[in-house]
C-alpha cells in the first residue's frame, strides 16, 4: 500500500511539473471563427450540445459535469471559453496544486486529461471547463469545509458549484477578464507565493534521488553503511 501511495505521489508530481510548464497555446480556426463578434449563431439545444460534447471524448472518458457543461455550451452557442493562454496556464497551475494535495482524486484525472497531447480543440476547451466547475466548487467551500476535506481519509463529494459563482466566471470571460478572475481564486495566505516558488524550484531539480544499494533489512538501532 505504501509503495502504491509513493508511486501515485510521484505520478502527481510529474503531472504537476507538466501543468506548471508554459505550453504554446493554439486555438483551432473553427473556434476563432465561432468567437468572432457579430457572427450569426444558430440556436442549439441542450441535448444537441450534450451530444457534441459526448462525441468529443471516448465513451470511457466522459466529462464529470456533462449535464451542466451541455447547458453552459448551449447557452454560448458552443463558443470556446478558454482563449486566453495566460488564463489557461494560471488555471492549470492552481488545479495541479489541488491535485497534489490529494483532497479529491478527480483533480488528478483532470490534470491527466489536460496534459494529454491527444486532447485538443473543442475537447480541450470542454476539459478545461469541466475541471473549472470542480475547482469552483472547491474554492467556494474550502473556507468552511477545508479543514475537514484536507484531513479526512475519505475524498469529499464533488457537487455542482453554485449558479452565482459560475455566473461570475462567465461574466469575467465575456468581459475579457478571465485571467484576472482566475488569479482571484488562488489562495490569499501570505505563505502561498513562497510555497509556490519553492515548489517550482523543487520540480525543476533534475538531479536523481540517492539509491539504496543494500538489500539487507535494517533493524531498530542499526545504521546503513
Amino acid at each position: 500500500m505504501l509503495l502504491v501511495k509513493k508511486l501515485n505521489h510521484h505520478r502527481v508530481l510529474s503531472l504537476l511539473a507538466l501543468a506548471l510548464t508554459v505550453v504554446p497555446f493554439t486555438l483551432p480556426q473553427a473556434a476563432v471563427i465561432a468567437a468572432l463578434p457579430g457572427t450569426t449563431q444558430a440556436a442549439i439545444s441542450v441535448s444537441e450540445s450534450q451530444q457534441r460534447i459526448r462525441q468529443a471524448f471516448s465513451s470511457a472518458d466522459q466529462p464529470f459535469y456533462l449535464a451542466p457543461l451541455a447547458t453552459l455550451y448551449a447557452s454560448r452557442h458552443m463558443q470556446p471559453l478558454w482563449q486566453d493562454p495566460q488564463a489557461v496556464q494560471k488555471f492549470q497551475q492552481q488545479l495541479a496544486e489541488v491535485a497534489l494535495s490529494g483532497v479529491q482524486p478527480q483533480f488528478t484525472r483532470w490534470i491527466e486529461r489536460l496534459t494529454n497531447p491527444a486532447i485538443t480543440g473543442f475537447a480541450r476547451d470542454v476539459a478545461l471547463s469541466d475541471a473549472m466547475l470542480g475547482y469552483l466548487q472547491f474554492v467556494s467551500n474550502v473556507p468552511t469545509q477545508g479543514e475537514t476535506w484536507l484531513y479526512s481519509n475519505v475524498p469529499y463529494r464533488l457537487t455542482q458549484p453554485s449558479v452565482a459563482v459560475v455566473n461570475q466566471w462567465q461574466n469575467a470571460v465575456n468581459a475579457g477578464s478571465g485571467n484576472t478572475f482566475i488569479a482571484s481564486l488562488q489562495p490569499q495566505h501570505p505563505q502561498y507565493q513562497p510555497m509556490h516558488a519553492a515548489l517550482k524550484t523543487l520540480l525543476g531539480d533534475k538531479q536523481p534521488w540517492p539509491q539504496l544499494k543494500s538489500s539487507e533489512t535494517l533493524r531498530p538501532g542499526q545504521v546503513s553503511d
